[in-house]
């Protein structure tokens, strides 16, 4: 168990190196991708194709002595959370991540953790199981957004934005485009999908949203929908916005931008170098 003292002293270290909020990083050894998690916005499937693209090259490569877990959020040799200082001097990498449209993403986490979950785990809930989705709503609202559990807070907030500077922050709705994208670094990257926690949300929403609810997440995601460019039309909630997000704005559905390492991996350096402290044991 951590100390207070020590707790206190990797609270001041993270102030110091201006870091706010947690970035969930995870990344392939070999192959040049940083994957910044978002959950209830397709995690799941996005590691478990990041995993196999790995493997594929481990075997092409000849080493068929490595272990990949089956769980997409248990690290393992094809993806890892660990060995900052490996991807610190690793050489450039794409960063990416994944949204998904606020109105389904509210919904799956009511219903994944809220309704069906162990809300012990979660102070925004309180110990009470949420006697609706409109209470489950409110619970949030109350709550400070930045102390947000990961599956219930903002996205933006999730992706460290606006700090990190995503080469591409995909659409679920659009899923697709991870793959026409990651194949210009990894030829042969195919998305697997994953979804062990699913509930079917998008396909739900007429069930579950009155006007409050609506009006809720409208205020609750309102930086997710201007940020990522989703429309507050609920019968729109199944459109994706575009191919693919970057700081500079939605590549449009038939927009022709290739991605590529830019500033994404020094934009998270300050983290970087924290974790290796964390790592090291010296805070």
């Amino acid at each position: 168990m951590v100390s207070r003292a020590r707790h206190l002293l990797r609270r001041c270290v993270a102030i110091a190196c201006g870091l706010k909020g947690y970035l969930d990083i995870w990344w392939t050894p070999q192959l040049p991708i940083v994957y910044v998690n978002n959950p209830k916005s397709g995690c799941s499937t996005v590691k478990n194709s990041l995993k196999l693209a790995q493997a594929d090259s481990y075997l092409s490569a000849g080493r068929s002595s490595f272990r990949r877990d089956d769980n997409p959020h248990n690290a393992d040799d094809c993806l890892t959370r660990h060995g900052y200082a490996d991807l610190r001097h690793g050489g450039p990498r794409l960063v990416i991540s994944c949204v998904r449209n606020p109105y389904a993403r509210a919904l799956s986490g009511y219903l994944d953790k809220a309704l069906h979950g162990d809300i012990s785990l979660y102070r925004e809930l309180h110990g009470v199981r949420p006697a609706s989705f409109e209470a489950f709503l409110l619970a949030l609202e109350a709550h400070p957004v930045r102390r947000l559990d990961e599956h219930f807070a903002p996205q933006w907030i999730n992706l460290g934005l606006p700090g990190v500077k995503y080469d591409a922050v995909f659409y679920l709705e659009n899923i697709a485009e991870l793959r026409n994208a990651l194949r210009g670094v990894v030829s042969n990257f195919e998305v697997e999908s994953r979804v062990p926690h699913a509930r079917g949300a998008s396909d739900k929403l007429k069930a579950f949203y009155s006007r409050q609810a609506i009006e809720l997440t409208q205020k609750l995601f309102a930086g997710d929908f201007a940020r990522f460019g989703y429309s507050m039309e609920i019968e729109r909630a199944l459109e994706p916005p575009g191919k693919f997000w970057t700081p500079s704005g939605v590549v449009p559905v038939h927009g022709n931008v290739a991605i590529a390492p830019s500033d994404g991996l020094r934009s998270i350096n300050r983290l970087i170098r924290y974790r290796e402290l964390l790592e090291a044991g010296v805070i």
